[in-house]
C-alpha cells in the first residue's frame, strides 16, 4: 500500500472551493433581509414530474437489513435493478436490462459521465451521504436525451439536523468505516467519511481484490434572496488503490485503481412562479493499473471537466401542468493514456484519446391534462449530440417523445400505460478507445451507428393507509443494440447488433400491519434477444425477495431474504448463472439518549454465487458480521 495523499491538483482546487463557499454562506447570512430561511433543498423539477410516478423506485440505505458498502450494492435493492459487471466498489447495475452507457446516473442533478466500458457508477459517493437513490425506468425518461434510453439513476443527498457520529466496523477484509455530519447553521451543513478495508474472500476462501482506501467531504447551503431559493453544494471524492474485483485475481490477472479523484460543483434555484435554473461543473482524475500475470502490465490514466445548465418552467392551471426546458451537458478536455510496460522490455506510452469532447444539448417540453378519472401527458424533446477526438467526429439530432395515459379507479387503483422513444449516440470510448482495461484488451470501433428504442410499460398500483401494491410489464424493441464482443483476436470491440427486444415485468407489495412490523415482497423477471435470437448481455436472472422488520420500544429486528433463480441462457460475455438463497439480518437497538449500534450480517448462509453473470464477475464476499455505532448529542 502506498501513502494516502492528495494530487496536488486536487489539493487547491478543493481549498478554492471550500473557500469560496464558506464565503458566500456568510455573506448571505449576513444580508439583514433574509428573514425566512427554508432549508428544504432545491430539486430536479424534473424528478417525479417529467417521469411517470408509475415507473419510479426508491430506496434509502435505512431500508436495507445488511449495510451496503456500495453504491451498486444499493442500487441491486430495487426491484427491476441489479448488478452488472465485474464487482468491489466500482459495481455498476442495470435497469431493467439496460445498462452502461444507457442509463443517466445523476447526483443532485448532476449528470456523472466518464468512459468507464463496464458503464458509470457512483463509486466515489458514500453510502452516509444519501438520502435515497430514485431509479425512472420507463419511455418517459427519453426526455432526458441521449444516454437516458434505459432510464435514470438519481442520487438524492443528505442535509442533517444535528451532529452525527458514525463508526462501521465489518470482518469482510477488515472493514473500518468512519463519517461524521453536522449542521454549522440554518443554512449549511457538512459531512465527511474516511473507509478503508483490505481485500475480502469469497465463501470457498477464494481471495477477492477488494482493498481501498476513501475520503470524502460534502458541503451544502440553502438561501433564500428575495424570490429566489438558492442551493449550493460541493462534493469532493479522494481514494486510492482501490481494487477492480474480478474471477481472474489473483492467479492471471491484478486490477486496482491507484486514485480516484472526483470534485462536483452545483448551484441550483427556483422561484414560486416556477422558474428553476443550474449550473454545474464536474472534474475527475483516474487510473486504472492492470497485471497481467508473467506477461505485462498497462496503466491508463482518465482525465475530464463535465459542465452543463439547465433551465425549466411549470405552469399549472385547473385544467393541466405545461412545463418546458432547455439542457446543456457537456464533457471537455478528455484525455485517455496508456502507458504499457512488457515483463522484459521499456515502457512505451500512447495515447487513446486526446481532447477529446462530447456536447448533448436539447429542447424538452411536456404537457398533463387533468380529465376528471383521466389524465394525459405528452411530451417530447429534441435533441442535438456530438462526440470528437482530435479530427474524427459524430453528430447526431433525434426528435423522441412519450405519451401517457392514466387512469384511476375506485378504492385507490391506478392503471397508466406508457409509450416512448429514445436514443444514444456512442461513447468516446465506443468509437475512439483503443488499449488495455480491467477486463482486457478493447478496441473501439468508429463505425458503430446510434443506438434508437421504442418503448412500453403498462403499471397496475393500488396505495392505501397500510398496503402499497405496483406490477409493471415492459417491451422495449432497439435498433442497432451496440454490443460488447470478442475480435478474432481474442480482444474485445463493439459492434451493433441490426435490432433486438427486450421485455418482462417486475413489481413490489410492501404491507405494515402496525407501526411495529413491516412486509415488502420484490420480484422482477427479464429477458432480452437480438432477432437472430442469441441472447443479450446485461440480464439478470430472475429473482425474488422478501424483507422483514419488526420494532419494539428500543429494539428492532430485521430478516431479508432472495432467491436468484437459476438461469442457463446468457450473452456472449457472460457465463450461465446457478440458482442460489441469500440472506442477511440485522438487530438494532437504543443504548441510550445519545448512542445506537446494530449488528448485522450478509451472505448469511455463506453462499458461493458470483454477483452477475458477467465471464470475469467475482463470487460475493463470505458471510460477514457488520457492526455500526451511531452518536448524537
Amino acid at each position: 500500500m502506498t501513502t494516502f495523499r492528495c494530487n496536488k491538483k486536487v489539493i487547491p482546487r478543493v481549498t478554492l472551493v471550500i473557500a469560496s463557499f464558506t464565503g458566500l454562506s456568510t455573506a448571505l447570512a449576513a444580508d439583514e433581509a433574509l428573514e425566512e430561511i427554508i432549508v428544504s433543498g432545491v430539486k430536479d423539477p424534473r424528478s417525479g414530474s417529467l417521469i411517470s410516478s408509475g415507473s419510479s423506485r426508491l430506496v434509502s440505505p435505512t431500508d436495507v437489513v445488511a449495510p451496503a458498502f456500495s453504491t451498486g450494492e444499493l442500487v441491486a435493492r430495487l426491484a427491476g435493478a441489479a448488478s452488472n459487471g465485474q464487482g468491489g466498489l466500482f459495481q455498476s447495475y442495470s435497469l431493467r436490462g439496460f445498462s452502461r452507457s444507457r442509463i443517466r446516473t445523476e447526483i443532485s442533478g448532476v449528470p456523472i459521465v466518464s468512459d468507464r466500458r463496464a458503464g458509470n457508477s457512483l463509486s466515489f459517493l458514500p453510502e452516509t451521504f444519501i438520502e435515497n437513490i430514485r431509479a425512472d425506468m420507463g419511455p418517459a425518461s427519453s426526455l432526458y436525451g441521449s444516454g437516458a434510453m434505459g432510464g435514470v439513476l438519481s442520487a438524492s443527498l443528505r442535509e442533517p439536523e444535528q451532529t452525527t457520529l458514525n463508526i462501521q466496523l465489518g470482518s469482510a477484509g477488515n472493514y473500518r468505516g468512519f463519517g461524521v455530519e453536522t449542521r454549522l447553521n440554518d443554512q449549511t451543513t457538512i459531512a465527511g467519511s474516511f473507509k478503508s478495508a483490505s481485500n475480502s474472500r469469497a465463501a470457498d476462501d477464494k481471495p477477492l481484490n477488494t482493498g481501498l482506501r476513501q475520503f470524502a467531504l460534502y458541503a451544502q447551503n440553502t438561501q433564500t434572496v428575495g424570490e429566489l431559493l438558492i442551493s449550493s453544494e460541493v462534493i469532493a471524492g479522494l481514494g486510492r488503490d482501490l481494487g477492480k474485483s474480478s474471477n481472474r485475481f489473483p492467479a492471471d490477472r491484478i486490477s486496482t485503481y491507484p486514485h480516484d479523484e472526483h470534485l462536483i460543483i452545483n448551484l441550483r434555484a427556483k422561484n414560486q412562479r416556477g422558474l428553476f435554473a443550474q449550473a454545474y461543473v464536474h472534474d475527475q482524475d483516474w487510473a486504472s493499473r492492470t497485471e497481467r500475470i508473467g506477461e505485462r502490465q498497462n496503466v491508463s490514466r482518465y482525465q475530464s471537466q463535465t459542465y452543463g445548465a439547465l433551465i425549466s418552467h411549470q405552469h399549472t392551471d385547473d385544467t393541466s401542468t405545461n412545463r418546458w426546458g432547455i439542457e446543456l451537458t457537456a464533457r471537455s478536455n478528455v484525455d485517455i493514456t496508456e502507458i504499457e510496460t512488457p515483463l522484459d522490455g521499456e515502457a512505451t506510452a500512447v495515447g487513446l484519446v486526446n481532447g477529446g469532447n462530447e456536447q448533448v444539448s436539447g429542447v424538452f417540453a411536456d404537457r398533463m391534462w387533468f380529465l376528471g378519472d383521466t389524465t394525459l401527458r405528452v411530451g417530447g424533446r429534441l435533441d442535438r449530440s456530438q462526440v470528437s477526438n482530435e479530427d474524427p467526429s459524430r453528430s447526431g439530432t433525434k426528435l423522441n417523445g412519450q405519451v401517457q395515459i392514466d387512469k384511476r379507479f375506485p378504492n385507490n387503483w391506478l392503471m397508466a400505460a406508457e409509450l416512448g422513444t429514445a436514443y444514444r449516440l456512442p461513447t468516446l470510448s465506443e468509437l475512439y478507445f483503443s488499449g488495455e482495461t480491467p477486463r482486457g484488451t478493447v478496441q473501439g470501433n468508429s463505425l458503430l451507428a446510434p443506438e434508437e428504442t421504442i418503448g412500453s410499460q403498462v403499471t397496475l398500483s393500488h396505495q392505501s393507509d397500510n398496503l402499497v401494491f405496483e406490477l409493471s410489464s415492459f417491451y422495449n424493441r432497439v435498433q442497432d443494440y451496440i454490443e460488447r464482443v470478442r475480435a478474432d483476436d481474442c480482444s474485445l470491440t463493439y459492434q451493433n447488433l441490426r435490432s433486438g427486444r427486450i421485455w418482462g415485468f417486475d413489481g413490489q407489495l410492501s404491507i405494515e400491519n402496525t407501526h411495529q412490523i413491516k412486509h415488502r415482497i420484490a420480484w422482477q423477471w427479464q429477458r432480452g434477444e437480438a432477432d437472430d435470437g442469441e441472447f443479450l448481455n446485461d440480464l439478470p436472472p430472475p429473482e425474488v425477495s422478501y424483507t422483514g422488520t419488526w420494532r419494539s420500544g428500543d429494539m428492532s429486528v430485521g430478516v431479508d431474504l432472495g432467491y436468484r433463480f437459476k438461469r442457463v441462457d446468457h450473452g456472449p460475455s457472460e457465463i450461465l448463472l446457478g440458482s442460489s438463497l441469500i440472506g442477511g439480518a440485522r438487530i438494532a437497538w437504543n443504548l441510550n439518549p445519545h448512542w445506537s449500534a446494530s449488528l448485522a450480517l450478509s451472505n448469511s448462509f455463506d453462499r458461493i454465487y458470483r454477483t452477475s453473470a458477467d465471464e470475469d464477475a467475482p463470487h460475493a464476499n463470505e458471510r460477514a458480521a457488520h457492526l455500526t455505532l451511531r452518536w448524537t448529542p
